[in-house]
C-alpha cells in the first residue's frame, strides 16, 4: 500500500512542479480531465527559462522515416491506463518527450479553429473505462489534403511521429509531426 501512496505522491509533486514552471493554471492537476485537449496542447510561456537540458545524453541522429527509426515510446503496446496515462504526461510534462519518436493508436478526429477555420488533426484514445480521452494532435507534413488523404472521422489511425515543441504569439504548443500515418 505505501508504494502506492509513494507513487501518488511522487504525481502530485511533478503536477506541481508542472504548475511552477508554466504560468497557466489550467495545467492544475484536476481540471485536465474536463478541459478539451485543443486547450491542453499549449501553455503560456513564463518567465522562467523553459530550454530543454540536456542531461548528458547522447543524441543520434535519427532517420526522417521512423520505419526504421527507433521508436522511443511504442504506446501501442501499452494498456489503455498506460497509454491514458503516458499523454497526459507528454500534456504537463512536454520537455520530457521532446524530440522523442512517439507511436500511438487511437482513433482520428478533426477540430476547426472557429475564429480561423484552421483545421487540427488528432489521433485519440480513451481510459480504461472510456469514460475520458486524451488526445494528440499531429501534423503531417507533406501534401496532404483533408479530407481526400484522411481516414473518416472515427476510424483507427495508428501515428508514428516525433513530438515537437514550438513558440507561436507568446504560447508553446507541443504536436506530433507525423512520418506515418496507417489507417
Amino acid at each position: 500500500m505505501s508504494f502506492f501512496k509513494n507513487i501518488w505522491a511522487f504525481r502530485q509533486l511533478r503536477c506541481r512542479r508542472a504548475l511552477v514552471r508554466q504560468s497557466s493554471a489550467i495545467l492544475a492537476c484536476g481540471l485536465l480531465t474536463t478541459i478539451p485537449n485543443a486547450f491542453l496542447s499549449c501553455s503560456k510561456k513564463s518567465p522562467i527559462n523553459t530550454a530543454v537540458e540536456q542531461k548528458n545524453t547522447v543524441v543520434e541522429p535519427i532517420e526522417t522515416t521512423t520505419r526504421s527509426a527507433k521508436i522511443d515510446f511504442d504506446l501501442t503496446k501499452m494498456s489503455a491506463t498506460m497509454i491514458y496515462s503516458t499523454i497526459f504526461d507528454m500534456l504537463i510534462m512536454p520537455e520530457d518527450y521532446v524530440e522523442k519518436n512517439i507511436k500511438v493508436k487511437g482513433w482520428f478526429e478533426v477540430y476547426t479553429n472557429p475564429e480561423t477555420a484552421e483545421l487540427f488533426y488528432a489521433v485519440v484514445v480513451p481510459d480504461a473505462t472510456a469514460c475520458c480521452q486524451q488526445g494528440l494532435e499531429f501534423i503531417w507534413p507533406g501534401d496532404h489534403h483533408y479530407p481526400a488523404d484522411f481516414p473518416e472521422l472515427g476510424s483507427d489511425i495508428t501515428v508514428t511521429g516525433r513530438y515537437k515543441l514550438i513558440d507561436k504569439d507568446g504560447f508553446t504548443y507541443n504536436y506530433l509531426e507525423a512520418s506515418n500515418v496507417e489507417f
